[in-house]
């Protein structure tokens, strides 16, 4: 990979085998703070099926407290809070 520093335009290659890009280092939970519960580093708390602690509201990937912030475990997560939600709303009618 070649890195090139934007002040000084000196251009560096790196051998790698991998690479993970990062957007942002904390999620953002201040918009539901009042409506489901947060731990220490305010990250949203869920069950295994992706569950808060309010009825009807799910959460998962980098925002709750999972121990891995990696895109294959938020897909994951978001594909076990949307059938979550599925049984939820079927369950209300």
């Amino acid at each position: 990979i070649k890195i090139i520093n934007n002040k000084t335009n000196k251009i560096r290659e790196i051998n790698i085998n991998g690479l993970f890009i990062e957007i942002g280092r904390q999620a953002y939970t201040q918009i539901v703070a009042d409506l489901v519960k947060l731990d220490s580093n305010k990250k949203i708390i869920i069950d295994s099926n992706c569950r808060t602690n309010q009825s009807g509201i799910f959460a998962a990937g980098d925002v709750t407290q999972t121990s891995f912030n990696q895109i294959v475990i938020a897909c994951g997560q978001g594909s076990i809070a949307a059938l979550s939600a599925y049984e939820f709303l079927q369950s209300q009618k």
